[in-house]
């Protein structure tokens, strides 16, 4: 089974830091209303991912993924 470290964030803003550093990411994707989350590949090729949990994070302004 694969497993993948995942990082809670504000993931607007975590994936715009990853992609102004030149990290590839993968886009936003959504279960409405419950969690936001991305994955990404380190430079060692790891992949690794973000999530929001919109339960208890919910996103400041929604218009902005």
């Amino acid at each position: 089974e694969f497993r993948r470290v995942l990082f809670r964030s504000d993931i607007v803003a975590a994936r715009e830091q990853l992609l102004g550093i030149g990290v590839a990411a993968d886009p936003v994707d959504a279960q409405p209303g419950v969690v936001l989350w991305c994955n990404f590949t380190d430079p060692w090729g790891n992949r690794l991912g973000l999530y929001q949990d919109l339960s208890r994070w919910p996103l400041e302004n929604p218009g902005v993924m």
